[in-house]
């Protein structure tokens, strides 16, 4: 991890790489999802990558946990 001050964004605080990582991943959801709001994605994307994590959010897309139905 790079030792540069994190800075604070929308409530997360990312290094220089890691808002360089999200970038591009933003720009990528943007391509796949034009029709999402563009907080939206960026929503998404803090979600995953600081409130669940990558490895817990691939466990639950392997597991089926996001394929249930919300009246389940």
């Amino acid at each position: 991890m790079s030792t540069a001050t994190k800075r604070s964004l929308h409530g997360y605080e990312y290094t220089p790489t890691e808002q360089a990582v999200k970038e591009i991943a933003l720009k990528a959801m943007a391509r796949d999802f034009p029709d999402v709001n563009p907080v939206w994605r960026e929503w998404c994307y803090d979600h995953i990558t600081k409130e669940v994590g990558e490895e817990e959010f691939a466990r639950r897309i392997e597991s089926g946990h996001y394929d249930k139905k919300i009246d389940e």
